[in-house]
């Protein structure tokens, strides 16, 4: 086994959840994703400033499925 990526983040993380290309990390309301492979390359964040925050994540498939603290549902399509 070897690492393919190491990252470091920061606040407290409530959820990880990951698939074959892409890491998704809820921390503080915050929802970062990467890539998995490599170190470099653009960090995502969710929500965009002035939404609710972020209580709950799922990578399903090329789905992210993130819930904010209103209850609304939101789907990404991570290969766009």
């Amino acid at each position: 086994m070897s690492l393919v990526c190491k990252r470091d983040y920061f606040g407290t993380i409530k959820s990880v959840c990951m698939n074959e290309n892409w890491t998704g990390v809820l921390s503080d309301g915050i929802v970062t994703l990467h890539a998995i492979e490599g170190q470099q390359g653009e960090d995502y964040k969710l929500p965009v400033q002035g939404d609710k925050p972020i209580v709950q994540i799922y990578i399903v498939d090329a789905f992210l499925i993130m819930l904010d603290a209103s209850g609304k549902l939101m789907y990404y399509l991570l290969d766009d």
